[in-house]
């Protein structure tokens, strides 16, 4: 048996793709696009993935466990069948969780330091 907190960390550091792709899902279950359109908007259009790119991300991280394939929603079937939803797992959740967790160690730690780069100016 794996040690879950082996598991999790085994994901970690998560490249900027994927801790985007799971910050999009941790809003619910989404299609390849919406994913897509949810990071742009999030980052006001600082991120924008490639079609190729996503897709490739979301393939592994299917394989990996940290999403699930969805069928589409009822409420959207007839309209859009071809599109393929995915939802966070729960190793998903607790991956991400773990690397917010990781990320706010070093913000915390650079404040303390007063290295933290002045966002306001």
């Amino acid at each position: 048996m794996t040690d879950p907190i082996q598991e999790v960390e085994a994901h970690l550091p998560l490249p900027q793709a994927t801790l985007n792709i799971l910050l999009a899902l941790l809003e619910g279950e989404r299609h390849g696009y919406g994913i897509r359109k949810s990071i742009e908007e999030r980052t006001e259009g600082r991120i924008r993935m490639r079609a190729g790119t996503l897709y490739d991300a979301l393939h592994r991280l299917d394989d990996g466990g940290l999403i699930q394939e969805v069928g589409t929603p009822p409420r959207e079937a007839a309209s859009t069948s071809r599109w393929r939803y995915y939802r966070l797992t729960d190793l998903g959740r607790d991956v991400l969780a773990a690397e917010l967790r990781r990320l706010d160690e070093i913000v915390r730690y650079a404040r303390s330091r007063e290295l933290a780069l002045d966002t306001e100016s």
